[in-house]
């Protein structure tokens, strides 16, 4: 097992009854990987996989590394709060909150500052309320919604939504990002922004960051892609061209 990886599976099986949803699953993903895991069409142990990597359920067999550290025992909130970020492939918001609220609030996350500091607004408070403001105002500008900063998160369309979602990912303060097939249901233009997004988001800091996503869609991330890999069955296939 590699201590420097940020997350390594080893044989991983995974059982329903007598449906067997994963067996021997076995990867490692490094600091600066854009990990792609291509699904069959039943997409058949993905959200298994998932799961598993994100602390929902437990394996039968196998072992899961995540930052050198066995998560044997280890539920979803110990996964966060170690800088797993996952995104779920239907888009959750704030459906009453503005663009804008949902990604300060995907900033200060469970950080968010104390009655009193919003009462009284001391210094320290209102540095870190500009700090959360401009970042989310860059991801805006990056994606052209300057505009939208004031629209309720229910009013967007869907892949608005799945944009708007990557983007609380984003500007989490995580550092590996799990993504449930973060470009369905989007058009191309939607498509190549989202890849182009987490492609940046890794290199801003290479030696920290990486992500893995889950999709049927392969040809979105050729070229991008570091490692590319089949689940068929349940089962690692074979290596794919990334």
């Amino acid at each position: 097992m590699n201590p420097r990886s940020i997350l390594q599976t080893e044989k991983i099986t995974k059982s329903f009854g007598s449906f067997v949803c994963l067996s021997g699953v076995t990867f490692t993903i490094n600091p600066g990987d854009f990990f792609v895991i291509i699904v069959g069409e039943n997409g058949s142990g993905k959200t298994s996989l998932l799961n598993i990597i994100c602390g929902l359920t437990p394996p039968d067999r196998g072992k899961l590394l995540f930052k050198g550290r066995n998560t044997k025992g280890k539920n979803f909130s110990w996964f966060t709060n170690q800088g797993m970020v996952r995104l779920f492939q239907e888009p959750r918001a704030f459906e009453q909150s503005s663009v804008l609220d949902c990604l300060l609030f995907s900033h200060y996350g469970e950080k968010m500052p104390g009655t009193l500091s919003c009462l009284i607004r001391p210094l320290s408070y209102r540095q870190q309320e500009n700090k959360a403001v401009e970042k989310a105002m860059s991801f805006l500008r990056t994606i052209g919604w300057e505009n939208k900063t004031a629209a309720l998160a229910g009013e967007l369309s869907f892949g608005q939504r799945k944009l708007l979602a990557l983007g609380t990912a984003l500007l989490s303060n995580g550092d590996f990002l799990v993504l449930d097939e973060p470009v369905a249901g989007l058009d191309q233009t939607q498509i190549q922004l989202a890849v182009s997004l987490v492609q940046q988001w890794i290199n801003a800091r290479k030696q920290q960051r990486a992500a893995l996503v889950v999709t049927h869609e392969l040809e979105a991330f050729q070229g991008v892609a570091s490692h590319a890999l089949r689940l068929q069955n349940g089962i690692i296939a074979r290596d794919e061209d990334a």
